[in-house]
């Protein structure tokens, strides 16, 4: 049996144009941190991690508090 790959990240992840410094900035204004994701597609431990954690409730709620998370595709 296959594991399901899931390819795409959660809508609530940052739009970024991969300009760090001004993650940071914005992020540090917000009174956030930056999480950077990476990932590749068809990596089923990318999304047993999207699957699992990502779309558990306490867990987003507080990356979501705390974070602005940006994904990096390898």
């Amino acid at each position: 049996m296959d594991a399901k790959v899931v390819d795409e990240v959660p809508n609530w992840f940052k739009a970024s144009f991969m300009d760090f410094s001004e993650d940071l900035e914005e992020a540090a204004n917000n009174n956030k941190h930056v999480m950077t994701y990476f990932h590749q597609n068809s990596c089923p431990y990318c999304s047993k991690l999207v699957e699992d954690n990502f779309h558990n409730a306490s867990l987003v709620a507080k990356l979501q508090k705390d974070f602005d998370v940006i994904e990096t595709n390898m």
